[in-house]
């Protein structure tokens, strides 16, 4: 029997063009969105667009996390950028592209091969990236420190 995970979000309008999220672990708390400016939406406020490219990042991050943690790789830091390139289609709006720039600090050189490999099955197995038609690239560097 395949396994299947569900996860519950709720989207609760508050005025012009402004909503809260909310989930069903009421411990995660809320996040105030709106619709993008350029969408003529408010300024300072998280938006889909900001959500959706940084759920692709956060996926890539906790799928290195997961195989760093089963590789037993030992490195000091991971950060890693994400940029969404929105294309106009027709009479609307896709991504076209999401890209991903990372870098992992490890100790010794032993590590940078292992740290690679990680990435690379990050790459291969980020399920939200594999969820969608948006080509999404990772560029990336190893550094010994």
């Amino acid at each position: 029997m395949q396994k299947e995970l569900t996860y519950n979000t709720r989207v609760a309008w508050t005025e012009k063009k402004k909503a809260i999220v909310s989930f069903e672990d009421l411990e995660k708390g809320e996040i105030a969105i709106s619709v993008a400016p350029e969408f003529l939406g408010h300024s300072h406020y998280i938006t889909p667009e900001d959500l959706f490219v940084s759920s692709v990042n956060t996926c890539m991050m906790s799928y290195f996390l997961n195989v760093a943690e089963k590789m037993r790789l030992k490195f000091s830091s991971y950060e890693s950028s994400a940029r969404g390139i929105l294309t106009e289609k027709g009479m609307d709006f896709v991504f076209s592209r999401i890209e991903i720039d990372l870098k992992v600090k490890v100790p010794d050189e032993k590590n940078t091969k292992r740290a690679d490999r990680a990435i690379n099955m990050a790459k291969d197995g980020c399920f939200v990236a594999n969820s969608l038609k948006t080509e999404v690239v990772v560029n990336y560097d190893v550094l010994v420190v």
